[in-house]
């Protein structure tokens, strides 16, 4: 989730479409040396949330694990997987909480002020991230317990807090996101990209959340939303392909190939606006957000590990453009 605005930042304050050619002034020469210190100290933080995914597995087994036309014993075996999982993954947020905590800020001589700012609040947004999805996590186990004990008081309790906890981090998601948006100029497709997340987590929270006042409406805003953003994020992508003609050849090359995989985000984004159509007519004929959950949120979070595999291409290529 959260590296698509980690790159986003990175496009915004670097000037990667001017990247050094041979040759070049000293000045400049320190510049992309400074560049080029933060993609790496960029890398080593994505690779923590790539780790950090599977806590996202546990979460979308515990609702893809639900069958009701399964008998119990077939529901528990889900189950106990999804707690395994979870005790697993629990044990993995600790050691990469303690890995971020341990992370200083970036420091780089005549690196630009804004890299201290920014890799201050990545820190920061990345360790509550880890205790968050820690959170969840702790639930999913303890509801599993109560399912396999029948401990019915136990899992009325824990219902509306597992639910909630799910709606604060996916209210957590776009107003991050919203906040990095913000941030990155309109000329760049990411800044497009970016708004599609926020509508597909806006469209996530309207089909799981309940009480939300016409839910199908709010489902069909957030798909509008979507396609909108894909569709003024492709333009803006072609503008970025045409800046590719003036670059020297590998350096046009790496920015080709970056173009490339923001195109399959976009495609990805075609796919979320489906979902969130299907999920806005389902919810007009009186599905309800229970069974929403468990159509949906399995689809969606494939696209947010895309999302991932995606990210971490793309900072390998920043990375190599600053070489």
């Amino acid at each position: 989730m959260l590296k698509r605005w980690l790159l986003a930042l990175v496009v915004a304050c670097a000037p990667i479409s001017s990247p050094a050619y041979a040759d070049p002034s000293p000045p400049a020469a320190a510049e992309m040396d400074a560049h080029r210190a933060f993609a790496d100290w960029l890398t080593r933080l994505t690779g923590v949330l790539d780790r950090a995914g599977a806590a996202n597995e546990a979460f979308n087994g515990f609702f893809a694990g639900y069958d009701p036309n399964a008998n119990r014993e077939v529901q528990l075996q889900s189950f106990r997987r999804v707690r395994e999982h979870a005790n697993g993954a629990r044990q993995l947020m600790s050691q990469l909480g303690s890995e971020v905590d341990a992370m200083a800020p970036f420091s780089y001589p005549g690196a630009p002020s804004e890299y201290d700012v920014l890799s201050r609040t990545i820190l920061s947004d990345t360790s509550q991230y880890i205790r968050n999805m820690d959170g969840v996590l702790d639930l999913i186990v303890q509801t599993v317990d109560a399912i396999e004990s029948e401990d019915t008081a136990t899992l009325r309790r824990l219902a509306p807090q597992l639910v909630r906890s799910a709606g604060l981090l996916v209210q957590g998601q776009v107003v991050m996101l919203r906040a990095r948006q913000q941030i990155v100029p309109s000329s760049e497709s990411s800044h497009h990209s970016l708004g599609a997340m926020v509508a597909m987590y806006e469209g996530m929270y309207a089909m799981i959340m309940p009480n939300v006042g016409n839910r199908s409406e709010a489902l069909n805003a957030a798909a509008r939303s979507a396609e909108g953003w894909g569709r003024s994020g492709r333009a803006r992508l072609a503008l970025a392909r045409a800046e590719a003609a003036a670059m020297p050849a590998r350096q046009r090359d790496i920015w080709l190939q970056m173009c490339d995989l923001e195109e399959t985000f976009f495609a990805e984004n075609d796919r979320v606006v489906a979902l969130l159509q299907n999920a806005a007519r389902d919810a007009a004929a009186g599905v309800s957000e229970g069974d929403l959950n468990i159509r949906y949120t399995p689809q969606i979070s494939q696209v947010e590990t895309r999302y991932q595999e995606i990210n971490s291409q793309q900072v390998a290529l920043f990375s190599q453009l600053t070489r």
